[in-house]
């Protein structure tokens, strides 16, 4: 059962990484490609993205798990 724990918990941290780095590369996108001229788009923009995050995230950390589990089988 703890190892279980384990594997969830380095798959979560794994997504978290994952995500945060993927979000920031689209961020930084968006701002060279000048996509949202007002500020309200951009907020926009940027609770979207937190809402993408809170949602993935904890749903790629079984898929990560599950790939550290066969990587470490």
């Amino acid at each position: 059962m703890a190892d279980l724990f384990r594997f969830y918990i380095l798959g979560l941290a794994l997504a978290a990484v994952f995500g945060l780095a993927s979000s920031i590369i689209w961020l930084l996108f968006r701002v060279v490609r000048r996509k949202d001229r007002l500020a309200v788009q951009r907020r926009s923009f940027l609770y979207d993205l937190l809402m993408i995050n809170l949602v993935t995230i904890p749903v790629a950390s079984f898929a990560f798990a599950a790939l550290v589990i066969m990587l470490q089988a």
